[in-house]
């Protein structure tokens, strides 16, 4: 009877982490927290209207840190391109991974960087900061604090000028760097974890070799530049889907 019964619960413990999955990863727990794609949590934040509320500083700290994690960086990059490619409708949402992006980038480790460099990434990074909401862009040239795409193409625009300067983003980094060495000496906060051989922010980056294509999160290799949303769904292409 014994047996049968510990066989019974075996079974219930199964079924049990089939349902709830594998268990997540502190990365993973943050992300969810502080940038979800789930739809439910999206309406809940619209309907409390907390949607619009940054990832705290502390947050984007130690998301960097689990950048230099072979398993939480190509997590933590695939939760921001998924968002930046299937929910452009959401600008909140949008401006808040291109924070945490070009965050990951001044403090990340260089596989962010490696990843963001990539042709397929920094194209459509480059059509974002020009193309992103343009329509409503062009009908607010008087108006600019209706333009709700501002801040995405703002940030954007930023995140293209440390990849296209070298000097710029060594400068970025030393700036972060430093920062965190005087907080770590304050007690303030504990030091990033590096892997061995990692880039510091006194090794000039020119002689880095970005080669390798890192492809976090899905489909990089389409032509991802077409999905970037110009434009609202006119009227006549509401009813159509509604048919």
């Amino acid at each position: 009877m014994d047996r049968l019964r510990a066989a019974l619960d075996e079974v219930v413990e199964i079924v049990k982490s089939a349902l709830e999955g594998e268990p997540k990863t502190p990365a993973e727990i943050l992300l969810d927290e502080h940038l979800p794609v789930e739809v439910n949590v999206l309406a809940s934040l619209v309907a409390t209207n907390h949607q619009a509320t940054g990832i705290p500083t502390s947050v984007m700290n130690e998301l960097a840190s689990r950048t230099h994690n072979v398993v939480d960086c190509p997590c933590i990059q695939a939760r921001i391109w998924e968002i930046l490619i299937d929910h452009q409708q959401n600008p909140n949402l949008m401006k808040k991974a291109l924070n945490l992006l070009q965050h990951l980038l001044m403090n990340g480790s260089q596989e962010v960087l490696k990843d963001t460099r990539s042709p397929a990434r920094a194209s459509f990074l480059s059509e974002l900061a020009t193309e992103y909401n343009k329509y409503e862009f062009e009908q607010y040239e008087f108006s600019q604090n209706l333009d709700i795409g501002a801040g995405v193409r703002k940030t954007a625009a930023e995140i293209n000028t440390l990849l296209e300067d070298d000097d710029a983003l060594l400068q970025a980094r030393q700036k972060a760097g430093k920062l965190h060495q005087n907080l770590s000496s304050r007690g303030l906060r504990s030091a990033y974890p590096r892997k061995n051989g990692s880039t510091h922010a006194g090794t000039s980056l020119k002689n880095e070799a970005y080669t390798g294509m890192y492809s976090y999160g899905s489909r990089l290799d389409d032509d991802i530049g077409s999905k970037i949303v110009t434009h609202p769904p006119s009227d006549s292409e509401g009813s159509a889907d509604e048919k």
